[in-house]
């Protein structure tokens, strides 16, 4: 048994065993190794030709990965971040654009006119009435406060009250010997009578 091969592997390698059926003796083996050489060179050039087109496809992609870095980085400096683009895309979208007009329509009708009107005397006249009671409320606690200033009530517990701390004072001021002693039922100088 004959085995050519040349050079690629398993691949290129045939193995003969008889000669095709109604070929002739002595042409026909060169014949069949021309043809195995030339299916070896074709295969070789198939197989360097893959090898090149996948190195390009690797640099084209290296190159599309640097170009994509690129862009990613220009948009940062541009302040086009992914929220500000989908904003936009928003903004620019049938939809957003329907729903702006719809909303100039809305604003700019009578029945919207007269809502906003009446909305806006409504809130005037609350932050008036508003400023009214807060004007009272204040006018009713300083009559209160004056009120208990000057009741009788108030100034004569006062009065007692001075009373108490001059009696106090003078007693913590006598030129004697003797402490004073005060009682809580009535401030007095009466030593001999108990708290």
């Amino acid at each position: 048994m004959d085995t050519l091969s040349g050079g690629v592997g398993s691949h290129s390698s045939y193995e003969t065993a008889s000669p095709a059926p109604g070929a002739g003796e002595g042409g026909d083996d060169q014949r069949a190794a021309a043809s195995v050489a030339e299916y070896e060179e074709a295969y070789e050039r198939k197989r360097l030709r893959l090898a090149e087109v996948e190195e390009e496809a690797r640099k084209i992609r290296d190159e599309l990965a640097r170009k994509d870095e690129e862009i990613h980085a220009l948009r940062e400096e541009l302040g086009l971040t992914p929220l500000a683009q989908l904003k936009q895309a928003v903004e620019t979208s049938a939809a957003y654009q329907k729903t702006m007009e719809i909303g100039d329509r809305v604003a700019s009708s009578d029945a919207y006119k007269k809502t906003s009107s009446t909305l806006a005397d409504v809130g005037n006249k609350t932050a008036e009435l508003l400023k009214s009671a807060s004007a009272k409320t204040s006018e009713t606690f300083n009559q209160a406060s004056q009120n208990i200033q000057e009741s009788e009530t108030l100034n004569g517990i006062g009065a007692k009250f001075r009373q108490a701390t001059t009696k106090i004072k003078g007693s913590f001021t006598k030129d004697s010997v003797d402490e004073p002693h005060v009682s809580v039922s009535g401030l007095t100088d009466d030593p001999h009578h108990d708290i």
